[in-house]
C-alpha cells in the first residue's frame, strides 16, 4: 500500500500503491488502491483460544494494531485460522497481526 518515494500514476493521473514486491526479479508491482482490498485472509501460527466451528464463528477483528475492528467470520483451517469479511477490508499483508474477538474475549 506504500506510495511514498515512488511517484508513480496510473490512467487520468491516478496514485498507484505497492501491491507487492517481487525480489527475485527485482520488481515491484504497483496498481490502483481498490487492489489493496481483500475479502479473506489466512492467519498461519495462530493461537486458539477456544476450537472454531466448521460453519465459522462470527466475530470482530483486527488485521493491524490501529485499525478499527471490523465484522469478520472465522473459520478453522489447518495450523491457524481462515477470516472472511462481509465489507472488503485494505492492506492485509504478510506479517501482519490478526486477532479475532467474540465480544471482549479474544478467540483466536
Amino acid at each position: 500500500g506504500q506510495r511514498r518515494g515512488i511517484d508513480v500514476r496510473g490512467p487520468g493521473g491516478r496514485p498507484l500503491h505497492v501491491l507487492r514486491l517481487l525480489p527475485q526479479s527485482n520488481a515491484v508491482v504497483v496498481g490502483p488502491a481498490e487492489e489493496l482490498e481483500r475479502s479473506s485472509c489466512m492467519v498461519a501460527d495462530a493461537t486458539l483460544h477456544e476450537p472454531l466451528p466448521m460453519e465459522g464463528l462470527r466475530t470482530m477483528a483486527r488485521i493491524r494494531s490501529n485499525m478499527a475492528l471490523v465484522p469478520a467470520v472465522a473459520y478453522p483451517a489447518p495450523g491457524g485460522f481462515r477470516l472472511e469479511f462481509p465489507t472488503p477490508v485494505r492492506a492485509v499483508t504478510p506479517g501482519q497481526i490478526a486477532v479475532a474477538y467474540r465480544g471482549r474475549t479474544v478467540v483466536a
